[in-house]
């Protein structure tokens, strides 16, 4: 039986695939067929798997009904209803479908387009199917009619973001009779299970996102069928099509779309079968329509305990210190009004529990107001405090912060205070915050930066990393300053920054190379690590202090990147890293502290070396000595 699964050309050799090709007046695949000229195509797939997947589950047949989704004039309403089986095809209404479906064939506005002659008689076709305009963002349920299955075929991905598929999924499950099952294609990543498609006429979902709607699709009762994510290993799955398509003597199985390579993924859901199932809008407390897939919510959710914990550790969770909380995040909305004209629609992500004081202050300057984070209780809290101020409570809202749900170029400006910084899909979140601006807006944030010992912080980004990533997101630095003394973490990068235009292709950094997870830690005083000269401990790290220090690291076999992390401050010194062939010279002086790995890298023509050598060369004129300060070293 056929489960979820990646389109594969494996499949088009199959006695099902072939059966179903005939029916639906699809070429069959063959060597011979392909030797003349026959080009294996993935939506041709798609029809025949999602016929098969009903088939297999007894959906098809007299007494079986079912509703299609964006139909276009694909054959599956027509083939379905020859078997016996009524069904109610649906599709955008004609002056809501983009220009490219209508040009292209890809969209129907009534019988006529759904109607395919070749497979069953038109007095036969009228009897079993009826047509419905549609809008898969907005279903308007509920609906008078329920049926034992529902399907669509690579719609899903065309609805402007992540979210808004798995919003349609989720809550067209209300319209599947108890026992049903709805089947759906969509765009699947091949190539990355991080970086992605998240806004646009197409977006592509990853292996991430299918196995979050599964945990989401549970607590209404539904569930998919067992995942398989190999994409295949034939030459068919290997060679992908690209741009402009079909013309590249190359099959159609897999293709390069917006420089990611994707293709074809069947979703098979169940629905439960007792009572009258579960509806998306009744479901459990803490799976709101927007939130965020609940894997990842979850990450989210512990990071802001374990930042709250922070704060309780480092101020003694007296009530003034949370006050001085409280005074210094107005502060920061204070600073960001300098860049938000009065009366500006403005959205703000992860704030946690915003205080009265502040909103009283978002309210006297006119602005209409959104508030956005992943905790249940800060969004509780929060929207309760706006209620006491006359603020209207839809306006905030549980959600993540690379699905914000709302229309291209929507807010004036986004105003997000110490929360990109503790976020899993920073690349994600930042380029759909580009995609709710308007052009000329500004988005004002502030981040912790550089490496730490506290769990909370995914990344170790400095701060020119993150004007990289802001400048590389489609922004103009307008203001990036240092502010000290913060409750949370002692001082944070402020960063105004205007959008020019969409985010680049491809970015100067990648936010991974600098994710915790992805290296190995090791602490100043393990037994890898000699200094030489005179040094002073710390809990935290040793200060070589000796004009002539060094620091010696022992390398762990079949080590490629070594991260010795540093101390930055006005007494530190130029160095020089080591490693064989390899060698870094870097300026360690900082009017402010903060700790920042360096990195080197083994030169690939050289075998392995085992040692690493630090040591000064000098020291900046503005610094007041040549000090090497060590928390450790990270490896990988």
């Amino acid at each position: 039986m056929l489960n979820c699964n990646v389109c594969r050309y494996e499949d088009f050799l199959t006695p099902w695939y072939q059966e179903w090709a005939v029916r639906l007046g699809l070429p069959v695949v063959s060597a011979d067929a392909e030797a003349a000229g026959l080009i294996v195509h993935r939506k041709h797939w798609e029809w025949c798997a999602i016929a098969q997947a009903l088939h297999e589950r007894g959906m098809l047949g007299p007494g079986r009904t079912g509703c299609g989704f964006a139909v276009g004039q694909e054959p599956l309403a027509s083939a379905f209803a020859c078997l016996g089986t009524r069904v109610l095809a649906t599709d955008q209404a004609s002056e809501g479908s983009a220009e490219v479906w209508l040009q292209t064939g890809q969209h129907a506005n009534g019988l006529d387009n759904v109607y395919v002659p070749t497979l069953i008689s038109r007095t036969e076709f009228d009897a079993h199917v009826s047509f419905r305009p549609v809008d898969m963002r907005d279903l308007q349920l509920p609906w008078p009619e329920a049926f034992d299955f529902i399907w669509s075929s690579c719609a899903v991905e065309h609805l402007g973001n992540p979210e808004a598929g798995w919003q349609f999924i989720l809550s067209s499950m209300e319209l599947v009779k108890p026992g049903g099952v709805a089947v759906h294609t969509i765009e699947f990543n091949v190539a990355s299970d991080t970086e992605t498609l998240t806004s646009g006429e197409t977006v592509i979902y990853r292996r991430q996102d299918i196995e979050d709607l599964d945990l989401r699709l549970r607590s209404i009762a539904c569930g998919l069928s067992q995942c398989e994510f190999f994409a295949g290993d034939d030459w068919h799955d290997i060679d992908f099509d690209y741009p402009p398509y079909f013309q590249n003597d190359r099959p159609h199985v897999k293709l390069l779309i917006h420089g990611h390579v994707a293709t074809s993924f069947l979703l098979i859901i169940r629905k439960g079968t007792k009572g009258e199932g579960v509806s998306f809008r009744d479901a459990p407390a803490g799976v709101e329509a927007g939130t965020k897939p609940a894997k990842v919510a979850g990450q989210h959710i512990e990071l802001i305990r374990r930042w709250s914990e922070n704060v309780q550790l480092n101020h003694h969770g007296t009530p003034s210190d949370y006050t001085s909380h409280d005074a210094a995040c107005l502060e920061r909305w204070e600073e960001a009004a300098r860049f938000i004209p009065l009366g500006a629609r403005v959205l703000d992500i992860g704030s946690g529990h915003v205080s009265q004081a502040t909103l009283q202050f978002v309210r006297s300057r006119g602005y209409r107001y959104h508030f956005l984070d992943t905790d249940a209780d800060c969004v509780t809290f929060s929207r309760n405090r706006g209620l006491e101020l006359g603020m209207d409570a839809s306006r905030f809202q549980k959600r993540c912060d690379y699905t914000v749900n709302f229309e291209n170029a929507y807010f004036d400006s986004v105003f997000a205070s110490q929360r990109i910084e503790i976020g899993y899909d920073l690349l994600p979140t930042l380029r759909e915050l580009n995609r709710v601006l308007e052009r000329g807006g500004n988005l004002i944030m502030t981040v912790s930066f550089g490496w730490e010992t506290k769990p909370e912080r995914p990344y170790f980004l400095g701060p020119t990393e993150w004007l990289s990533l802001i400048a590389d997101t489609g922004f103009e630095i307008a203001v990036a300053q240092i502010s000290c003394g913060r409750p949370e973490y002692g001082q944070e990068l402020f960063i105004c920054a205007r959008k020019e235009s969409h985010p680049t292709a491809s970015f100067r950094l990648n936010p991974e190379d600098f994710r915790r997870s992805r290296f190995k830690f090791v602490p100043f005083d393990a037994e890898l690590i000699t200094v030489s000269g005179a040094t002073q401990l710390s809990q935290e790290h040793v200060v070589a202090m000796d004009p002539d220090w060094r620091i010696d690291i022992k390398i762990p076999h079949e080590t490629s990147e070594v991260l010795p992390v540093m101390m930055r401050h006005n007494w530190s010194a130029i160095v020089e890293a080591e490693w064989g062939r390899a060698k870094v010279i870097e300026d360690l002086y900082s009017w402010f502290s903060f700790i920042q790995p360096i990195r080197i890298q083994r030169d690939a023509s050289q075998s392995e070396i085992g040692k690493l050598t630090i040591r000064p060369i000098g020291r900046n004129i503005s610094s007041f000595s040549s000090q090497g300060v060590l928390c450790g070293v990270l490896y990988r």
